[in-house]
């Protein structure tokens, strides 16, 4: 009897310990080896961890608060990912465990249908920013990677200046890309953004 309790025991912990095991990152779920924007795991109920990198995310056309960011402790390439939720409203530097659906919404890979969301530790430093050309934003081919992922664009000119949603151009000189407002909600306006205007780092 003995026996059998304890081979119980040795199985419980050895299915706790490969469900533990099961947390993906970031660049799992956003990096396709076979090429293209979807996520290898689109349509499928995953396990994420990460660290929350943006927080407060508005539509375009509403003011709801609608999601966060997590990002992989190591920044880089693929290592963002977008949440969709308007349940759990973790904190910038939580460290989250998240289990929902991997789902493309017109183009952005994100996690939706949130059944859980455990917040793991806080206060957790956030990756460094990847500094990035404006230009790599302008195409699939170089732009894709840094979807949802925390980024710097350094010594740029503005090249058009914000309209009615609020959004404006810069560039580096090597193309332009597109800066917008979503993380402010939609009463927002940007001040004293002209054209011509130069700023070091955004």
């Amino acid at each position: 009897m003995n026996r059998k309790y304890t081979l119980f025991l040795l199985i419980l912990l050895s299915c706790g310990l490969l469900f533990a095991q099961t947390a993906l990152s970031c660049y799992d779920i956003q990096y396709n080896p076979e090429g293209g924007g979807d996520s290898p795991y689109l349509d499928q109920i995953v396990t994420v961890q990460g660290i929350v990198s943006g927080v407060t995310y508005y539509s375009g056309s509403g003011y709801n608060n609608y999601g966060f960011f997590i990002s992989d402790q190591t920044g880089g390439p693929w290592s963002g990912l977008f949440i969709y939720n308007q349940t759990y409203h973790p904190a910038l530097g939580d460290f989250v465990r998240v289990t929902g659906t991997v789902k493309e919404y017109y183009g952005l890979t994100e996690i939706s249908q949130v059944s859980s969301l455990q917040v793991l530790s806080q206060g957790n430093p956030l990756p460094a920013p990847t500094e990035i050309n404006t230009g790599s934003l302008d195409n699939f081919s170089s732009g894709e990677q840094w979807e949802s992922v925390l980024v710097k664009v350094v010594n740029v000119t503005v090249t058009i200046e914000p309209n009615s949603y609020q959004e404006f151009y810069v560039d580096d000189g090597s193309g332009q890309c597109q800066i917008d407002n979503q993380f402010f909600s939609s009463n927002h306006s940007w001040n004293n953004i002209t054209l011509g205007q130069v700023y070091s780092e955004i």
